[in-house]
């Protein structure tokens, strides 16, 4: 495999959109990308792998993936382990459009949450071509009763969550994940599935936190947990999911379709071993 820059002096040129391939030899290894921004965009970057990255401007510092204006960006590369990774680096203007919209939407004054005048399902103003205003779950009389989940669990049994987001993390309890496909003797507190954002996005719309990032929750100050038993679902691992930590949660939100069909009549029924969890769970 061809050699890659390891400083920001020697960065390894990358073209938005292009897959790049490397490898990491040894915990101090590092290798460096350099690519261009043309015109203010939000960027994503994607690495297989156990590989970390961090996003750098043309002085080396730390920066967001939001809202880069035109210049030279670095992509540097870390790992505590050794191993290849694909690198993929995809830049998306209109979404920097898209928070522009958001955040020109009219908002209640205590609400910093960039994304929040897009959340037609929280605050209807007919910001939705074809929405009608005041058509959602009028929750913003909830908050400003000082009513936020703060003392509500809810666990999320999906494929994962990243418990890490910036968005999602002072809610997080990191203690009660549970990974599926990890032996029972390993670490499970991080059960993050770069492959699927599903789980993270569910938590997100259930409690990202109230601040002056992204969203907002539905709950912005509950606490979260996450099962990625979409990712091994055996019926024992469904079964468990649905009694695991019970003393504790309130909530469990599973946005799937747990084994029920769509019938001539409607949708089938759950599986009875779910129901049966849930049952125990509930006693």
């Amino acid at each position: 495999m061809t050699d890659l820059g390891d400083t920001t002096a020697t960065a390894t040129p990358l073209r938005l959109g292009e897959a790049r391939g490397g490898n990491i030899a040894s915990a101090s290894d590092v290798d460096y990308f350099r690519f261009e921004v043309t015109e203010t965009t939000d960027i994503s970057v994607r690495i297989g792998g156990s590989i970390s990255r961090e996003l750098l401007d043309a002085d080396g510092n730390p920066v967001a993936a939001a809202g880069l204006t035109a210049g030279t960006y670095y992509i540097k590369v870390t790992a505590a382990d050794t191993g290849n990774y694909n690198l993929l680096v995809l830049a998306d203007p209109s979404h920097h459009r898209f928070v522009a919209l958001c955040e020109g939407v009219a908002t209640p004054a205590s609400i910093t949450d960039p994304l929040y005048g897009c959340q037609w399902h929280l605050n209807n103003t007919g910001q939705r071509k074809g929405g009608v205003s005041g058509e959602d779950i009028n929750v913003e009389a909830v908050w400003a009763a000082g009513i936020l989940g703060a003392e509500i669990n809810v666990a999320v049994v999906d494929t994962g969550m990243d418990a890490d987001h910036e968005d999602l993390r002072d809610n997080v309890v990191k203690t009660r994940n549970h990974d599926y496909t990890a032996p029972e003797d390993e670490d499970t507190t991080d059960i993050y599935n770069p492959a699927s954002n599903h789980g993270t996005a569910v938590a997100g719309i259930i409690a990202a936190r109230d601040n002056s990032l992204g969203v907002r929750g539905v709950a912005p100050r509950a606490r979260l947990y996450g099962y990625n038993f979409l990712l091994d679902s055996t019926d024992a691992k469904m079964a468990d999911a649905m009694r695991r930590n019970a003393e504790e949660t309130h909530v469990s939100n599973n946005s799937w379709n747990i084994g029920g069909h769509r019938t001539a009549t409607g949708v089938g029924s759950a599986p009875a071993i779910w129901e049966m969890a849930i049952e125990k769970g509930l006693t």
